[in-house]
């Protein structure tokens, strides 16, 4: 068993090795997913995503970031230790190369496991003579410690992963709030379009109602666009298509209040302006429900049409 497979496992991941990883300064990682594959030889698996900027780590995987990920496998690992990194004290005992990917050259950690666990006469895959090693995962706050005879095997899986996550994303925007009125008030409120002009749209062609196609004014903003209805029903529920998205508002009465939930969704998850877009959506829902609880709850049509930009 020993030596063909160590044969195998030193090779690495086309090329890429762990030591390459340790040279590369300047870079903060995030962990993706930690595991145990139970594969035959292999024990302990890391996805790991490397990027400049905290930022792109946090936004990840969106299509104009600059993000590697990689995943790293320690065959017949020994131990490991995730420790809380909290920023206030320098290890002195500590000492290895690299930056957020570190290999140890002398560690309290290492210390207590050769005194009390690692016998310097082990045998390991018939290579009495290899040494254990300390590698170090270091993110911003955590710093995963793995000990291992066999070198870690390392491959860029950057195209799999984001490919992955995107195919994944979910990019409905939801947005509730409370509003002091009757069910029946505030669906009216979106509804009749002379109700609406109080707080958002200018006017509108026709009442919202099954079936049809409406066009909604903004004359402040010098702009229209239609709306196709897909569903209504009455006091509970509405869902129209606009763009390339589908709104769906519900409306539950409860204790003389009533909980407006919007669910916009169908935007494009691999659209290299996708957060943009979310994010501007987003504002645009919480700032009309804030214009209509104002306009249903005390008469207030002032709101409207004053967001800039």
């Amino acid at each position: 068993m020993g030596n063909e497979y160590i044969q195998v496992v030193t090779i690495g991941g086309g090329g890429l090795t762990f030591e390459d990883l340790v040279n590369e300064t300047g870079y903060l990682i995030s962990f993706e997913q930690v595991g145990v594959p139970r594969n035959e030889g292999l024990n302990l698996r890391f996805i790991v995503n490397k990027a400049k900027s905290g930022w792109h780590l946090r936004v990840h995987p969106h299509p104009d970031v600059a993000v590697t990920t990689y995943q790293i496998d320690f065959p017949y690992y020994v131990t490991f230790l995730v420790a809380v990194d909290d920023h206030t004290r320098w290890n002195d005992r500590d000492s290895f190369r690299g930056d957020a990917f570190r290999i140890y050259t002398e560690s309290s950690f290492m210390a207590y496991l050769k005194k009390d666990f690692l016998s310097p006469n082990l045998s390991v895959f018939d290579y009495p003579d290899k040494k254990p090693t300390l590698y170090g995962l270091a993110c911003l706050d955590h710093i995963v410690y793995v000990v291992s005879y066999v070198e870690p095997m390392v491959k860029e899986i950057t195209s799999k992963i984001t490919e992955r996550k995107l195919s994944k994303m979910n990019t409905d925007i939801t947005t509730k709030m409370k509003i002091n009125k009757p069910a029946s008030d505030v669906f009216e409120a979106i509804a009749d379009p002379e109700k609406m002009g109080g707080y958002w749209f200018s006017s509108g062609t026709s009442r919202v109602e099954q079936g049809k196609t409406i066009t909604w004014r903004y004359e402040e903003y010098g702009a229209e666009g239609d709306i196709h209805v897909l569903k209504v029903e009455e006091n509970k529920e509405i869902v129209f298509e606009w763009g390339e998205t589908t709104v769906t508002l519900t409306f539950e009465e409860t204790e003389g209040a009533t909980i407006i939930v919007v669910t916009e969704s169908g935007l494009k998850a691999d659209d290299p302006d996708i957060v943009a877009k979310m994010l501007g959506q987003k504002e645009g829902w919480v700032y009309m429900l804030t214009c209509m609880k104002g306009y249903l709850e005390n008469g207030i049509t002032t709101l409207r049409a004053s967001l800039v930009h």
